[in-house]
């Protein structure tokens, strides 16, 4: 329970860690438009580029976890107990 927890907010925070580095990215590529068309479009370019890879990437890990999970065989059942057999009683030695 508590790794599953834990890896969400690992991976929220990661999520948006990349949202501060992609739409800020953008934002000043689109500023540098203005002054130096060449170099905002290439900024610009590179922070879509950083967002792609960014989605893909956890497109990739969300397919290899499902796949993973159903690859896994089920728990077999345990097996049940056979009735243990009556003891023979020992006749004495006449």
């Amino acid at each position: 329970g508590e790794f599953f927890i834990l890896m969400a907010l690992m991976s929220g925070a990661i999520g948006v860690g990349f949202m501060f580095m992609g739409i800020p990215g953008i934002v000043i590529a689109i500023a540098w438009i203005w002054y130096r068309p060449v170099l905002g479009i290439l900024l610009l370019i590179a922070a879509c580029g950083l967002i792609y890879l960014a989605v893909m990437n956890g497109k990739k890990k969300k397919a290899a976890e499902a796949a993973a999970a159903a690859a896994e065989p089920a728990p077999a059942p345990a097996p049940a107990e056979a009735p243990a057999a009556p003891a023979e009683e020992e006749k004495p030695a006449e």
